[in-house]
């Protein structure tokens, strides 16, 4: 089983939100960075190909600062002074990513959260033009797709596989990788307090 299982609960025509699971991930982050190694999530990129397909290494996301509610922010809009001192124009300002991450020296993490009934769009490419704006102003701007191994919506797939002509975000943070690294605490995990079966849903298929 896999991640799809749990954000399917109770029932798949009546389950929690994205929001609900963006604050989710963001809390146990949270709890994950007072490790004193810090944070590594792995990073994989879709690939696809006539042969079949595979989850690819993509690196890390590493973070190596406490988080907080001064560093994480759910659900918040691009405006002015989301980083001090830096100018956002406004064809920005409506540009929400589910969840941002404020690290020092001018680094932001931009995670969008995909559950159970929305898929990649078109929505997604603006990011692709912010990372350039950032780029301008000296910040470093990721953006990743937080997303199961079990998702079902095939256009999502179809768009995120990494030999395509998507221009948009294309590594992506397994939740059901992220929750291994969760059972890794040497105290319970936020995530194992809302599901106690936790481990039995981090299954991954290697391909297909």
């Amino acid at each position: 089983m896999n991640f799809t299982h749990i954000f399917e609960m109770p029932n798949n025509r009546f389950h929690s939100c994205e929001n609900f699971w963006s604050s989710v991930f963001s809390v146990q982050l949270m709890q994950m960075s007072r490790r004193t190694q810090g944070v590594s999530i792995p990073l994989k990129t879709f690939h696809r190909d006539s042969l079949g397909w595979n989850y690819k290494e993509a690196g890390a996301l590493s973070i190596n600062t406490q988080l907080d509610i001064t560093n994480v922010i759910v659900d918040g809009k691009m405006k002015t002074d989301f980083i001090k001192g830096v100018p956002v124009p406004e064809k920005y300002n409506d540009l929400r990513p589910d969840i941002t991450i404020l690290q020092p020296e001018n680094r932001c993490i931009l995670i969008e959260t995909k559950t159970v009934g929305s898929k990649i769009s078109d929505k997604e490419l603006w990011y692709t033009d912010f990372i350039k704006y950032c780029k301008k102003q000296n910040i470093t701007c990721e953006v990743y797709i937080l997303i199961s191994a079990g998702f079902e919506d095939c256009s999502t797939w179809d768009r995120l596989h990494d030999n395509g002509d998507w221009e948009g975000p294309q590594k992506i943070i397994l939740w059901e990788e992220f929750a291994k690294e969760a059972l890794k605490l040497s105290e319970p995990s936020i995530l194992e307090g809302i599901c106690p079966d936790l481990e039995q849903y981090c299954n991954i298929p290697l391909n297909g």
